[in-house]
C-alpha cells in the first residue's frame, strides 16, 4: 500500500514537472521564435519586417536631405518628418513601430506635395519621385509579411489548455501584432 502511494506521488509529481516546467520552456521558446520572425523573418535572413522599417526610415532619411535644399529648415513638414522618423527608430514594439510608421508615412507625402511646384533639379526631381517609391514598395512588402499571422497562431497557442496556465505561471504575454 505505501510503495502504490509513492509511486503515485512520484509519477503526480513528474507529470507536473513535465508540463509546468518543461512545457513553460516550451511555451517560452515558442514566443521567442515567434517573435524572432519580426526582426529576422521567416528564413532567419533579416529579411523582415524591421529591416523594410529600416529602408523606409532609410528613405525618408534621403528624402528629408533633398528637399532640404528647398524648402527652409523650419518647415513643418520638414521638422516632422525628420521628428517621425526618430519615433521609429526609437521604438520597440511591433506596435509601436506600426504606429511609427504610419505617422513617417503621412510625414514623407506632406514632404513630397511640399516640393511640388518648387524648380527642383533634375536629379533631385528624380531623387524624390525614387525615394518615394522605395518608401511604397518597402510598406507593400510589410503588408505581405506573414508575422500577424504567426503572431496570432502563438496567441491562439497561449490561450489553450494547459498553455493558458503555464503562460500565467512563466509570466509569458500574448505577442504584438504589427498593426
Amino acid at each position: 500500500m505505501m510503495n502504490k502511494t509513492v509511486a503515485w506521488t512520484v509519477a503526480i509529481c513528474a507529470i507536473l514537472f513535465s508540463l509546468f516546467v518543461l512545457g513553460g520552456a516550451k511555451l517560452h521558446a515558442e514566443k521567442e521564435a515567434a517573435a524572432a520572425y519580426f526582426y529576422q523573418g521567416e528564413n532567419q535572413d533579416g529579411l523582415s519586417i524591421d529591416h523594410d522599417l529600416q529602408q523606409r526610415a532609410a528613405a525618408a532619411y534621403n528624402l528629408y536631405t533633398v528637399a532640404s535644399r528647398y524648402l527652409p529648415a523650419e518647415n513643418d513638414a520638414l521638422r516632422r518628418l525628420l521628428a517621425d522618423r526618430e519615433a521609429l527608430l526609437q521604438a520597440e514594439s511591433p506596435a509601436d513601430k506600426f504606429r511609427a510608421d504610419q505617422e513617417l508615412g503621412q510625414s514623407a507625402l506632406n514632404v513630397y506635395a511640399a516640393l511640388n511646384g518648387m524648380a527642383l533639379s533634375e536629379q533631385d526631381q528624380f531623387y524624390r519621385n525614387n525615394l518615394l517609391q522605395q518608401m511604397d514598395s518597402s510598406a507593400a512588402t510589410i503588408s505581405h509579411d506573414g508575422y500577424n499571422q504567426r503572431a496570432r497562431e502563438f496567441n491562439a497557442l497561449r490561450q489553450g489548455f494547459p498553455a493558458r496556465i503555464i503562460a500565467w505561471l512563466w509570466r509569458i504575454r500574448q505577442l504584438e501584432y504589427f498593426s
